[in-house]
């Protein structure tokens, strides 16, 4: 978790990104930690945000500890970022 965590950090423009972002998915479904996820979803870059919120909402129910982290995110600049945090919330 730690590893993709970083690679998503340093580099939310490599072509890859989804894809950590898809495998770091699985290894929060098989019992990883998701308090990790508030890396991504307190991060100044845009992107890494808007892959953090996408797993929150992918993660549904499991993600309930990290609401007060995601409402906030309601009022993002991106689109897809609100879009997310609302997924997430509904759920």
């Amino acid at each position: 978790t730690t590893d993709l965590i970083k690679c998503i950090l340093t580099n939310p423009g490599h072509p890859d990104a989804g894809h950590f972002a898809n495998e770091l998915l699985s290894e929060y479904y098989e019992g990883s930690d998701i308090s990790t996820l508030r890396d991504l979803l307190h991060n100044a870059d845009d992107r890494v945000v808007a892959l953090g919120t996408w797993i929150a909402a992918e993660l549904a129910e499991a993600s309930r500890p990290l609401l007060p982290d995601v409402e906030r995110l309601l009022r993002h600049p991106l689109k897809d970022v609100r879009f997310w945090a609302i997924e997430c919330i509904q759920q």
